[in-house]
């Protein structure tokens, strides 16, 4: 007979691209820990390029990883998306562009899924127009990128 187990549990994942003239470091990190409790917030940890936000979000934009402290069922990755999206639409200027960019995923030991909106060939619909990517695992004994890892 197959015995069905319940996943291990995860922890929520957020990167967050906002603008500072118009967002606190403060405000953002309340919003956050109200919908996902405690977190860690890693700043200046990640800093690439934000030439591909510039054109839509203007002004002066900053980025910051987070991380939950307390571990979630792997099925809440929808939910979170979706509470990153009706962040976004909540906050966008007069030309419906983002002032704030959510991106969300699942923390597991043995991989990193984020959640996305757009659909493609290596990515799985996980409902309400939402989708999974893996975007890293873990084997022996290192975090292994894919060709899509951005």
């Amino acid at each position: 007979m197959l015995n069905l187990k319940e996943a291990t549990p995860a922890l929520t994942f957020g990167s967050v691209i906002f603008r500072t003239d118009l967002f606190s470091l403060d405000e953002i990190k309340s919003w956050w820990e109200s919908e996902f409790g405690a977190s860690f917030f890693l700043e200046s940890v990640f800093n690439p390029s934000l030439d591909y936000y510039q054109k839509e979000m203007s002004g002066p934009l900053a980025r910051f990883l987070i991380l939950s402290s307390n571990p979630v069922s792997r099925d809440s990755m929808l939910k979170s998306k979706s509470w990153a999206v009706s962040q976004e639409e909540k906050h966008l200027d007069s030309n419906s562009q983002r002032l704030i960019n959510w991106d969300t995923g699942l923390l597991t030991s043995e991989s990193f899924f984020l959640a996305t909106t757009k659909s493609y060939a290596h990515r799985f619909y996980m409902g309400e127009g939402l989708y999974s990517e893996l975007t890293l695992y873990f084997e022996e004994g290192k975090w292994v990128s894919l060709p899509w890892t951005y």
